[in-house]
């Protein structure tokens, strides 16, 4: 299999809705169906204020897309998050059940937060303050799942990786954040093992961020 790697296009955008939504699925952003995910691919892939990182991985011989990685500089959410709120606000009108997810108030704590002109996830500022900056959030990746199955995740992973470090590193970026949930014990590892650094956490937290220095 030979990779290509391609700016987003929106003739793959039902594809990355598709597998974004598969990827996530124990999250609660992907029960905000496909407008939510369309918009948010959409959004990282169009939009330039904060030196957004965004590129599909595409089979060269075929052109089917094998998956994506996206991410931006570090104050992006509030920016997306009023670019998006129409769309979020459309997606619980339609489903208005969701606000009875207990995860309901996970999702929308740092999006008001954001809102505000506050970090996300400000527990992690302290820590960052003494890694090399800019810090370039990782903020999501997909796969094709018949790709994955077939045995080459790690190995499509790396290649994902490996873009987004060369195109960071064209950003003069300093440190790259990953931030992941505590319950995904498979991500969780993959980043120990590739000798990611850890803001400290404890095991009541539920978020957990990841960082690798760009130099390093």
């Amino acid at each position: 299999m030979k990779i290509t790697f391609t700016d987003f296009d929106e003739k793959y955008l039902n594809d990355l809705a598709r597998i974004h939504r598969i990827s996530f699925k124990d999250h609660f952003n992907a029960r905000l169906g496909d407008a939510y995910a369309k918009a948010f691919i959409r959004w990282f892939g169009t939009d330039k204020e904060y030196n957004n990182i965004f590129f599909c991985a595409v089979d060269a011989e075929s052109g089917e897309l094998i998956g994506y990685m996206c991410g931006a500089l570090d104050g992006y959410a509030a920016k997306m998050n009023k670019d998006l709120f129409g769309t979020i606000v459309l997606s619980f009108l339609l489903r208005p059940w969701l606000v009875f997810d207990k995860r309901f108030f996970e999702l929308f704590t740092p999006k008001i937060r954001s809102l505000l002109g506050k970090k996300e996830y400000s527990k992690f500022s302290e820590f960052e303050e003494n890694l090399p900056q800019p810090v370039f959030s990782v903020t999501a990746f997909a796969l094709e799942p018949k790709f994955r199955e077939a045995g080459f995740g790690i190995f499509l992973l790396e290649k994902l990786f490996d873009e987004f470090f060369r195109r960071a590193k064209e950003k003069n970026a300093g440190t790259i954040r990953a931030t992941i949930r505590s319950f995904n014990k498979e991500i969780f590892n993959y980043y120990k093992l590739k000798k990611w650094e850890a803001a400290p956490f404890t095991e009541k937290d539920k978020t957990i961020c990841f960082y690798k220095r760009m130099n390093g």
